[in-house]
């Protein structure tokens, strides 16, 4: 490490004067010995213009900083002659020094804390801090606080001046700051109606820079949901209107996200490709554009050029943006993505083992720096795994991929082991201790009668670890996780197309199919077709893809084939074999809370289509039971302490999902009572050890990037005492349910396993009700559902259903009635919308 810089020149002095303003902020004294209140307005003025001088940037400095313009301003009533506007510029300073080091947590801390409680709901300069309390929030991914400043700057400008330029300017700056925070939680396809209130008031101000701020966010969604036409439509609606207005370097950085967009994914045609080419060149080379913007263009010329297999031109772009790098011995995690990218030209282009190792330790160095400060840091935002961020997705897949080439035999081996020490830093497997296991560990816990995949996916390409009883396997996959995600929603617009419209099932086969040739190669699927179990783990990390609807290359699908867990991480997998062992019961005991009878309104819809749960509902779950017991609790009893009261093995909660998209863990549950019950408030019940979560959407969260679960209803049940965790990722039909729910008791009850009950319960579906087929594959088990509930009467794994798994598929997916898959929408429960 560098040797820390000397101190800036007056530090004591400084440091003087604010230990003498502290002690009068503590104090009831009118003012300090020998002070005027000149005198003190003067020293308070030096202290803050000290602690926002960007020269002064001294980590002893900004440690004293903080509390004392907290105190300075504390004592504005006792310094009258100190002129408030200067000291919201000072205020202003500090908070533009706190980020511009990166240090987002400071400027969050002095923002809420410091300066916000001083300013007045009258003073001018509430609504620029209001702006800035919700982008440091969003900085630090506190995304339902950024929401909440947001809505708070609304009211500020609505209760000031709400029809003036000024408010317009303001409106702009709250649809662009609404926009990124859909964009950097994850669901940018909610953000295009903030780009489009950001068009409309930058149209209002006829500010060139509000066009621009607006045109920089549409360019940001294009790239994150791949839309190259809608990209270059943007950007030529705005050069066509404010081109000759703004600076070249503001023309530049749209153009650069234009590019990306362009060159990330099929190309609209050749000409946008050299357009795009020479816009980059153009970024890369401008004196006047920043050095972020020019290293942004180098790094895309670079994934072009790779791309396109110009070895040489990679290389020479990577010597181009070395020059831009700062040199530091900050870890800051930027400083991932070159050596990632030169160690990917080394793998790809077949350079020997002893240049690949080179490079691998270069990137490995700032890699194990990075992984460092992650066991420094605390959990604090669930949901966020140690894979949130793309340059660590990319360094992580460089790093393995390189272990199969400099490590020989052993490769897969290593590969593994790199994945279990990133995994090891995720939210969910501190949080419950669970200890990083070892490849023997894996193959006795989870390799018992099929194996594991792990979905390692970077942004450009990824990797697929196999692990089963007696090998660890590598295959590449060649999609990156934008192409993939893609896929995901093309597969799941498939799905609602055939289940709300009838649409001709050709489609959704197509869908699945592409999606399955990105995720799964052939030899791949070879392998998987000789397992009767699969644990699914890292699959967030491309989309949350519904494997269950995946087909097989004889045409059957995944969901009806094998039975299917998705395991947050794999030492959470090993964890639950341990700490949740499952023994089975002589009967099946179930308890059911059925949430409501009557609903209540819920906060997102204004109507909510009633749950009724009747005697005949609950006659059919004791039948389905055999000779096991089903208690029933139901209508406004259907609480979350009814939750936390059950004692059977299973708990079957049926209710309303209701999704929140201003929170971190946005899906819920409306229980009898009225009350939304989140992922949290189930951490803090004591669960069975099996549940199903009969809600539309609980099984859908955030991209879990790793391990983590928490911001999921089925990771937070984990938590709470359950071993496995039966939930939906889409909206389901009720009635089609309920059939599913007593489908999946009956084979609990001949002695199944969680995970095999409900794979047969799609074939026995498949039968005399086709139309409920579907809404069988729409669940995901979490967790372990490999062992049984109920003393088997028979083998359970010689399901008699297996026989018929052929028939599912093609009632899924080549049906050739509409009628078949009818849905029966008005009892759709509306927890999707």
């Amino acid at each position: 490490m560098a040797q820390e810089p000397p101190l800036p020149p007056n530090f004591d002095r400084f440091a003087a004067h604010g230990d003498r303003l502290l002690a009068w902020d503590a104090s009831s004294d009118s003012l300090p010995e020998n002070w005027t209140a000149d005198v003190a307005a003067k020293v308070a003025t030096f202290v803050a213009d000290y602690a926002t001088n960007p020269d002064f940037a001294h980590p002893r400095v900004a440690e004293r900083a903080g509390p004392l313009l907290a105190a300075v301003h504390r004592l504005l009533p006792r310094l009258s002659k100190l002129d408030r506007a200067r000291l919201w510029q000072f205020d202003r300073d500090r908070v533009a020094i706190l980020k511009g080091r990166g240090d987002h947590e400071a400027a969050h801390t002095f923002v809420t804390d410091v300066v916000l409680p001083a300013i007045g709901e009258q003073d001018a300069a509430r609504t620029q801090f209001l702006l800035e309390a919700a982008e440091v929030a969003r900085r630090t991914l506190r995304w339902s606080e950024s929401a909440a400043w947001l809505d708070a700057t609304e009211r500020s400008i609505a209760a000031a001046a709400p029809d003036d330029a000024a408010a317009s300017r303001v409106r702009v700056t709250i649809a662009v700051s609404r926009g990124l925070l859909q964009l950097e939680r994850g669901t940018p396809d909610l953000a295009w109606r903030h780009a489009e209130a950001a068009r409309g008031a930058a149209l209002a101000t006829g500010d060139p820079l509000d066009a621009w701020r607006a045109t920089f966010l549409e360019l940001r969604l294009a790239y994150a949901t791949g839309q190259p036409a809608a990209a270059i439509a943007a950007l030529d609606a705005f050069v066509d209107r404010h081109g000759g207005t703004v600076s070249p370097e503001r023309l530049v950085a749209l153009r650069v996200r234009a590019a990306m967009t362009v060159l990330q994914g099929p190309p609209p045609d050749a000409a946008s490709i050299d357009r795009s080419i020479a816009w980059l060149r153009e970024a890369a080379s401008l004196p006047d554009a920043t050095a972020d913007e020019r290293m942004l263009a180098r790094l895309h010329l670079v994934l072009h050029a790779l791309r396109t297999g110009a070895a040489d031109e990679a290389a020479r772009e990577l010597d181009a943006a070395e020059t831009l790098v700062a040199r530091s011995d900050d870890v800051d995690e930027r400083r991932l993505v070159l050596p990632s990218l030169r160690l990917r030209l080394v793998t790809d282009t077949g350079a020997s083992a002893e240049e690949v190792r080179r490079r691998a330790d270069e990137l490995g160095a700032v890699w194990s720096r990075v992984q460092s400060r992650w066991a420094d840091e605390a959990p604090r935002h669930t949901g966020l795994g140690p894979l949130f961020l793309v340059n660590r997705q990319r360094a992580l897949v460089e790093l393995m991929r390189a272990s199969l080439v400099v490590d020989g035999t052993r490769g897969p081996s290593t590969a593994l082991a790199q994945w279990l020490d990133t995994e090891g830093h995720g939210t969910m497997a501190r949080t419950v201790g669970a200890p990083r296991p070892s490849t023997r560990d894996l193959q006795a816990t989870l390799c018992g009668r099929g194996g594991v995949a792990v979905f390692v996916a970077g942004p450009e390409h990824g990797l697929v670890l196999t692990i089963a009883a007696d090998a660890v396997d590598v295959f590449p996959i060649h999609a990156g996780s934008v192409e993939i995600e893609r896929l995901g929603k093309d597969l799941l617009r498939a799905v609602a197309a055939v289940r709300d419209a009838g649409a001709p099932h050709d489609a959704l086969l197509a869908a699945a199919r592409a999606l399955r040739d990105s995720l799964l190669p052939e030899a791949l699927r070879a392998r998987i077709a000789q397992w009767q179990t699969l644990a699914l783990v890292g699959a967030d990390l491309v989309a949350g893809v519904p494997f269950e609807l995946l087909p097989l290359d004889d045409g059957r699908l995944l969901g009806s084939t094998h039975e299917l867990c998705y395991l947050p991480s794999l030492a959470i997998g090993c964890w639950l074999r341990s700490a949740r062992p499952a023994s089975p019961a002589p009967r099946l005991t179930v308890d059911v809370v059925a949430c409501p009878d009557a609903a209540p309104l819920a906060p997102t819809a204004d109507t909510v289509t009633p749950l009724p749960w009747t005697a005949a509902d609950t006659e059919r779950l004791r039948r389905s039971a055999a000779n096991g017991e089903v208690r029933v609790v139901t209508g406004r009893d259907a609480t979350l302490a009814a939750c936390d009261d059950a004692a059977g093995d299973l708990l079957a909660i049926v209710a309303h999902g209701v999704r929140d998209e201003t929170r971190l863990d946005p899906q819920g549950i409306l229980l009898g009572d009225g009350r939304i019950a989140w992922p949290a408030d189930f951490e803090h019940t004591t669960l069975p050890r099996f549940v199903v979560f009969a809600a539309c959407r609980a099984g859908r969260g955030r991209l879990r990037r790793g391990d983590d679960g928490r911001h999921l209803l089925g990771g937070s049940a984990l938590l709470a005492g359950a071993r496995a965790v039966v939930a939906p990722w889409f909206d389901v039909d009720y009635e089609a349910t309920k059939a599913l729910l007593a489908a999946i008791h009956e084979r609990l009850a001949s002695g199944a396993t969680l995970a095999a009950a409900l794979r047969d319960a799609r074939a026995t579906l498949g039968g005399d009700h086709g139309e409920r087929s579907l809404e069988s594959f729409l669940f995901h088990l979490h967790g372990l559902g490999d062992l049984p509930l109920v003393a088997a009467a028979a083998d359970p794994t010689a399901s008699p259903a297996r026989t018929t798994n052929w028939l599912v598929a093609i009632a899924v997916l080549l049906g050739i009635t509409a009628s078949v898959w009818g849905v029966r929408r008005a009892a759709r429960s509306a927890g999707g919308a």
